[in-house]
């Protein structure tokens, strides 16, 4: 049965290809201007060895808007930055989201953008060394809205205490049910010490 399977992908495979052609990609030349400098690449907190960050970019519902998250060179915050889905240039001023870590997931909605990002947290059962944890942050008309942790302290306790040194997430919504999903990497708080 998997050699069927195989064989039908393949089959598949020049309609597909063909499908790619120049007329239906689009190029551009021009660079998209950002407020801070930015590096994707940042080393893995378990081998030292560069790993690629991830720079999500949405359009929201309507295809008026449409915004690209990073996390500046720095790597004090994460940004996120309104940017014309027709011309890809900046459009307005972009969001700073303070300490965060790592950016990985990006809704856009109609009315702002939704993000996944790692952000630190302190106090009674914090992960330690700083490790941060994965939180969802809802902007709506250039201000944040609401802000939920969605593990660390005080979630899910009866699974135990996690942190995400490293989320490596993604995130979507559902319009109809007015839902998140999400995946995202944790990591059992007691293997960290």
């Amino acid at each position: 049965m998997k050699g069927a399977v195989a064989v039908t992908l393949l089959a598949a495979l020049p309609a597909a290809l063909a499908a790619l052609s120049a007329s239906s990609l689009k190029v551009s030349d021009d660079t998209l201007t950002l407020p801070v400098s930015f590096d994707p690449i940042e080393a893995a907190y378990w081998t030292g060895l560069p790993n690629h960050r991830r720079t999500p970019f949405a359009v929201s519902p309507d295809g008026k808007s449409a915004f690209l998250a990073f996390l500046s060179a720095a790597k004090d915050a994460v940004y996120v930055q309104p940017v014309n889905p027709t011309t890809f240039a900046s459009n307005g001023d972009a969001v700073k989201i303070a300490n965060a870590k790592e950016a990985g997931g990006l809704v856009a909605h109609n009315d702002g953008f939704a993000i996944m990002v790692t952000l630190p947290v302190s106090g009674t059962d914090a992960p330690p060394n700083s490790y941060p944890v994965t939180t969802l942050i809802r902007y709506k008309n250039g201000s944040q809205a609401w802000s939920t942790p969605l593990n660390g302290p005080g979630v899910h306790v009866s699974d135990g205490l996690s942190a995400s040194p490293d989320m490596n997430g993604d995130l979507v919504y559902s319009a109809e049910s007015g839902l998140y999903g999400a995946y995202f990497v944790v990591t059992d708080v007691l293997d960290l010490y």
